[in-house]
């Protein structure tokens, strides 16, 4: 059944971005039915990447490197271990004043030529960047919004923000 709206108000609330979660303004909708509210950020259409269209968000996170020029960016690829047959990956970076886009692929020069595995490892490689993130938007290679973890910070694949 459809809910009622009983009640608008601004308020603020916390929000998951991918920086970590911030508090933020918000339109609280009061719902007949439902104890508390639901939140809104209230923010113009110009604050969201994509115009606020992001329907999902990468699987991919980055954790700027310690002085600040260079993310290490986690994914999920094939095993690591030298001996058996493994995957090495080579990343390509593309940088703008709004956005840092990274791509991530097998190196087919250093990897096994067998059949994969269906089991993911967690994996990183290292790109150095022009200039620091910052307030820039950090992207995967299918434009997704990523998360930018700050030094030192332990990954958390599977869970959004991974940081």
């Amino acid at each position: 059944p459809p809910l009622v709206v009983r009640d608008v108000s601004l308020g603020t609330a916390q929000f998951g971005t991918d920086r970590g979660t911030t508090q933020m303004s918000a339109w609280l909708f009061s719902v007949n039915g439902v104890s508390g509210a639901f939140a809104y950020p209230a923010l113009d259409s110009t604050a969201y990447w994509s115009g606020g269209m992001v329907r999902d968000a990468s699987t991919s996170s980055g954790t700027v490197t310690a002085d600040g020029s260079g993310i290490e960016w986690h994914f999920i690829g094939g095993p690591a271990v030298e001996g058996s047959c493994h995957t090495d990956y080579v990343a390509a970076i593309a940088e703008s004043d709004a956005a840092v886009a990274i791509a991530v692929a097998p190196d087919s020069s250093r990897s096994c030529g067998g059949a994969s595995s269906a089991v993911g490892y967690l994996r990183a490689v290292t790109v150095a960047l022009r200039k620091p993130l910052g307030g820039r938007v950090l992207l995967d290679e299918k434009g997704r919004v990523a998360v930018a973890c700050p030094p030192g910070t332990t990954i958390q694949m599977g869970r959004w923000p991974a940081c």
